[in-house]
């Protein structure tokens, strides 16, 4: 059986390195823990980000989401 990853929490790359700063230059928050987290989005949103924000090279990303075991095909693949 295939096990497929449909859907991901997103964080900027940009935020983490924030917290992670903050977290060492801040002395309140010495010895404590820190989730940095962000929006959930399914995977084929996240492929739909990338094909409408990347241009003609969006083109290439697919949009069509494997079924899963017992489930049938979904019609739907364009964003």
């Amino acid at each position: 059986m295939l096990n497929v990853l449909r859907a991901a929490t997103v964080v900027d790359v940009r935020d983490q390195m924030d917290l992670r700063i903050r977290a060492m230059t801040t002395p309140e928050a010495a010895g404590r823990r820190f989730l940095g987290t962000g929006e959930f989005m399914w995977m084929r949103d996240i492929a739909c980000a990338l094909r409408n924000g990347l241009g003609d090279q969006g083109t290439r990303v697919p949009t069509r989401q494997p079924p899963v075991a017992g489930e049938r095909p979904s019609a739907k693949a364009g964003c």
